[in-house]
């Protein structure tokens, strides 16, 4: 049996900034970003600041039902976590009002999260 390339890569950069790069767009790979997440959120302290770089641009857009529910989730099992700030990497022609429209609904107050087109990127 061979094993699967992982569905998202996560690094923490010299700048402190989470980057989660999603390979695939799949249920696996919201999975694994709500893993890591979580993982992100034990490892901070409570106080700081969380900064984050979510990178969409090698896949297509993730399966929108699952990331709602799984996002939701989180949010109720984690009601104090640390204020993030959230920057989505994203292909031109991305959905973006569609899915901010979504994850509005989902903040928890304790988000910033915004969509950057990837010729944006520095």
């Amino acid at each position: 049996m061979t094993e699967q390339e992982p569905a998202i890569l996560y690094r923490l950069r010299e700048d402190g900034i989470h980057e989660i790069i999603f390979k695939e767009a799949s249920i696996r790979a919201v999975d694994a970003w709500i893993q890591q997440a979580e993982a992100i959120m034990n490892i901070e302290p409570p106080d700081k600041l969380v900064r984050a770089i979510y990178d969409n641009t090698q896949t297509q857009m993730l399966p929108l039902t699952h990331a709602v529910r799984r996002v939701g989730e989180f949010n109720k099992k984690y009601p104090n976590r640390q204020k993030t700030r959230v920057a989505f990497i994203v292909n031109a022609g991305f959905l973006t009002s569609l899915v901010d429209t979504f994850l509005s609904i989902l903040r928890s107050g304790k988000d910033e999260i915004r969509f950057f087109s990837a010729d944006k990127r520095r």
